[in-house]
Protein backbone atom coordinates (compact mmCIF):
# COMPACT_ATOMS: atom_id res chain seq x y z
CA UNK A 1 0.00 0.00 0.00
CA UNK A 2 1.52 3.53 -1.00
CA UNK A 3 0.87 6.39 1.34
CA UNK A 4 -0.80 9.31 -0.47
CA UNK A 5 0.52 12.01 -1.15
CA UNK A 6 0.76 15.24 0.64
CA UNK A 7 -0.58 18.63 -0.75
CA UNK A 8 -0.14 21.71 1.17
CA UNK A 9 -0.73 25.08 -0.30
CA UNK A 10 2.37 27.04 -1.10
CA UNK A 11 3.28 29.65 1.50
CA UNK A 12 2.83 33.15 0.40
CA UNK A 13 5.01 36.10 0.89
CA UNK A 14 3.36 38.83 -1.01
CA UNK A 15 6.07 41.39 -0.62
CA UNK A 16 7.16 40.55 2.08
CA UNK A 17 9.69 37.83 3.27
CA UNK A 18 7.62 36.23 6.09
CA UNK A 19 4.84 34.01 5.13
CA UNK A 20 1.27 34.53 6.50
CA UNK A 21 0.36 33.94 10.11
CA UNK A 22 -2.60 31.76 8.06
CA UNK A 23 -0.43 30.08 5.72
CA UNK A 24 2.24 29.42 8.36
CA UNK A 25 -0.96 27.54 10.32
CA UNK A 26 -2.64 25.69 7.79
CA UNK A 27 1.31 24.56 6.71
CA UNK A 28 1.52 22.84 10.11
CA UNK A 29 -1.60 21.22 10.92
CA UNK A 30 -1.04 19.89 7.31
CA UNK A 31 1.77 18.56 8.27
CA UNK A 32 0.36 16.92 11.75
CA UNK A 33 -2.85 15.25 10.14
CA UNK A 34 -1.16 13.81 7.35
CA UNK A 35 1.82 12.77 9.72
CA UNK A 36 -0.63 11.32 12.07
CA UNK A 37 -3.33 10.19 9.74
CA UNK A 38 -0.78 8.15 7.69
CA UNK A 39 1.23 7.00 10.37
CA UNK A 40 4.43 8.35 8.60
CA UNK A 41 7.16 8.52 11.09
CA UNK A 42 9.73 10.31 9.01
CA UNK A 43 6.72 13.25 9.13
CA UNK A 44 5.95 12.90 12.65
CA UNK A 45 9.63 12.45 14.05
CA UNK A 46 10.49 15.83 11.68
CA UNK A 47 7.54 17.76 14.16
CA UNK A 48 8.87 15.72 16.86
CA UNK A 49 12.24 17.39 16.62
CA UNK A 50 10.84 21.14 16.04
CA UNK A 51 8.51 21.34 19.36
CA UNK A 52 11.40 22.61 21.18
CA UNK A 53 11.33 25.70 19.42
CA UNK A 54 7.91 26.05 19.84
CA UNK A 55 8.16 24.79 23.62
CA UNK A 56 7.01 27.96 25.03
CA UNK A 57 3.75 27.85 22.96
CA UNK A 58 2.97 24.40 23.76
CA UNK A 59 -0.56 23.81 24.68
CA UNK A 60 0.26 20.99 27.10
CA UNK A 61 -2.93 19.63 27.06
CA UNK A 62 -3.72 16.91 29.72
CA UNK A 63 -6.80 15.28 28.24
CA UNK A 64 -6.64 16.13 24.62
CA UNK A 65 -4.64 15.00 21.78
CA UNK A 66 -5.43 16.68 18.47
CA UNK A 67 -2.10 17.57 16.65
CA UNK A 68 -4.05 19.40 14.18
CA UNK A 69 -5.21 22.20 16.96
CA UNK A 70 -1.93 22.00 18.71
CA UNK A 71 0.62 22.86 15.84
CA UNK A 72 -2.50 25.72 15.06
CA UNK A 73 -1.96 26.92 18.71
CA UNK A 74 2.07 26.68 18.66
CA UNK A 75 2.15 28.88 15.54
CA UNK A 76 -0.40 31.54 16.77
CA UNK A 77 1.58 31.86 19.95
CA UNK A 78 4.81 32.38 17.67
CA UNK A 79 3.01 35.03 15.87
CA UNK A 80 1.22 36.96 18.64
CA UNK A 81 4.70 37.25 20.73
CA UNK A 82 6.36 38.64 16.99
CA UNK A 83 4.93 41.43 17.66
CA UNK A 84 5.64 42.28 21.17
CA UNK A 85 9.14 40.64 21.19
CA UNK A 86 10.75 43.91 21.04
CA UNK A 87 8.76 45.65 24.03
CA UNK A 88 9.54 42.52 25.72
CA UNK A 89 13.10 42.49 25.17
CA UNK A 90 13.79 46.19 26.48
CA UNK A 91 11.56 45.94 29.45
CA UNK A 92 13.88 42.47 30.41
CA UNK A 93 16.78 44.91 29.99
CA UNK A 94 15.15 47.49 32.13
CA UNK A 95 14.58 44.65 34.80
CA UNK A 96 18.09 43.64 34.69
CA UNK A 97 19.22 47.12 35.12
CA UNK A 98 17.23 47.97 37.96
CA UNK A 99 15.79 46.58 40.84
CA UNK A 100 11.97 47.39 39.83
CA UNK A 101 9.83 44.74 41.42
CA UNK A 102 5.65 45.34 40.82
CA UNK A 103 3.17 42.48 41.80
CA UNK A 104 -0.54 42.97 41.24
CA UNK A 105 -3.15 40.13 42.49
CA UNK A 106 -5.94 39.85 39.87
CA UNK A 107 -8.16 37.76 41.49
CA UNK A 108 -6.44 35.63 43.72
CA UNK A 109 -3.50 35.26 41.66
CA UNK A 110 -0.27 37.30 42.65
CA UNK A 111 1.21 38.30 39.40
CA UNK A 112 4.29 39.60 38.43
CA UNK A 113 4.19 42.10 35.67
CA UNK A 114 7.73 41.78 35.06
CA UNK A 115 7.70 38.19 34.50
CA UNK A 116 4.28 38.53 33.04
CA UNK A 117 5.66 40.49 29.88
CA UNK A 118 8.87 38.70 29.18
CA UNK A 119 8.65 35.51 30.21
CA UNK A 120 6.71 33.22 28.35
CA UNK A 121 7.01 30.21 31.20
CA UNK A 122 6.11 31.96 34.12
CA UNK A 123 2.69 33.08 32.07
CA UNK A 124 2.38 28.98 31.76
CA UNK A 125 3.17 27.99 35.31
CA UNK A 126 0.33 30.68 36.42
CA UNK A 127 -2.60 28.63 34.65
CA UNK A 128 -1.06 25.58 35.68
CA UNK A 129 -1.80 26.52 39.48
CA UNK A 130 -5.19 27.76 38.64
CA UNK A 131 -6.95 24.66 37.54
CA UNK A 132 -9.55 25.23 40.43
CA UNK A 133 -10.50 28.55 39.64
CA UNK A 134 -10.54 28.43 35.92
CA UNK A 135 -13.69 27.85 35.74
CA UNK A 136 -14.97 30.49 37.49
CA UNK A 137 -12.61 32.92 35.26
CA UNK A 138 -13.79 30.99 31.86
CA UNK A 139 -17.58 32.22 33.29
CA UNK A 140 -15.89 35.79 32.83
CA UNK A 141 -15.22 36.17 29.49
CA UNK A 142 -17.41 37.28 27.17
CA UNK A 143 -19.64 34.85 25.18
CA UNK A 144 -17.47 35.41 22.02
CA UNK A 145 -14.77 34.46 23.67
CA UNK A 146 -16.04 31.16 24.49
CA UNK A 147 -15.17 29.80 20.73
CA UNK A 148 -14.84 25.88 21.87
CA UNK A 149 -17.78 26.01 24.93
CA UNK A 150 -20.45 24.19 22.65
CA UNK A 151 -17.71 21.58 20.59
CA UNK A 152 -15.28 20.65 23.21
CA UNK A 153 -16.37 21.20 26.60
CA UNK A 154 -12.71 20.78 28.26
CA UNK A 155 -10.42 22.29 30.69
CA UNK A 156 -7.67 22.40 28.26
CA UNK A 157 -9.67 24.80 25.84
CA UNK A 158 -10.89 26.87 28.59
CA UNK A 159 -7.59 27.29 30.08
CA UNK A 160 -5.83 28.26 27.17
CA UNK A 161 -8.91 30.49 26.22
CA UNK A 162 -8.42 32.38 29.64
CA UNK A 163 -4.73 32.99 29.18
CA UNK A 164 -5.02 33.90 25.66
CA UNK A 165 -8.07 36.58 26.78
Amino acid sequence: MTTPTLTIPPLECPAVLLPTPANLANYFKGLASHAYTYEIEELKKILEDLKPIFEPFDPKFKKLEIQEIEWEIRIQGLVDEFSTYVQSQLLKIVADLTSIEITVNILGIEVDVIKFATDRTYLNTLFDDIDLDIDNLYELLPPEYKLYKDKFDSLDFQKKTVKEK
